[in-house]
């Protein structure tokens, strides 16, 4: 699949400030990557985040076995811009503002991958294994730690959605992009003589 053509017809849809970035859970890793296991400490620090978020009850400690997560052990991640990923992505994710993810929405639902719940929000990470699991999109709001370390505006959410659906997907975004292009017209109008 021609993911360069996909990534750069998505981003151009949208016309999106930043790259789709595809993410792909591999066994083994490709040629050119590097793989890495967590450190015992970096396994130490995700423990005390959460137990940070649970002394400050931002999170209850029920909660912590009911968010999504990857069932089978991680041995590589492979994430790059969707246009120079090498390889058939788990997840794509848009980076982008409410009226992207309206489309998005949009051309989730035509593609009949349409999210069955309601706007993810903390933790963001979690949004990646639900859209596994699921094979439905996902739109994540972004929790405040994601905020910090990827600098996402206050304006903007992110949109997941199912690797091995992206090419159908795109083709509902097109479509949905132009009526919305027409839509637009037709409203403007209407309301100018309102």
């Amino acid at each position: 699949m021609n993911y360069d053509n996909l990534g750069t017809k998505l981003k151009s849809l949208l016309d999106l400030r930043r790259d789709p970035i595809a993410i792909s859970f591999l066994d083994k890793a490709p040629a050119g990557t590097h793989g890495a296991t967590m450190p015992a400490e970096k396994q130490e620090e995700m423990k005390s985040t959460v137990g940070q978020m649970i002394s400050l009850r931002y999170l209850k400690a029920e909660e912590v076995g009911m968010i999504p997560h990857r069932n089978q052990a991680l041995r590589v991640a492979v994430y790059a811009p969707l246009a120079k990923s090498s390889v058939a992505p788990d997840v794509v994710i848009v980076r982008g503002h409410a009226r992207h993810l309206m489309m998005l929405n949009e051309a989730s639902m035509a593609a009949g991958i349409g999210s069955a719940g309601g706007i993810g929000g903390r933790p963001t990470c979690a949004f990646i294994p639900g859209v596994i699991d699921s094979g439905r999109a996902i739109a994540s709001l972004g929790c405040i730690g994601n905020r910090v370390y990827t600098e996402l505006a206050d304006d903007e959410m992110y949109f997941a959605i199912p690797g091995s659906r992206i090419a159908d997907f795109i083709q509902e975004l097109e479509k949905i992009v132009s009526a919305n292009v027409a839509l637009r017209s037709f409203h403007e109008e209407r309301a100018s003589h309102a």
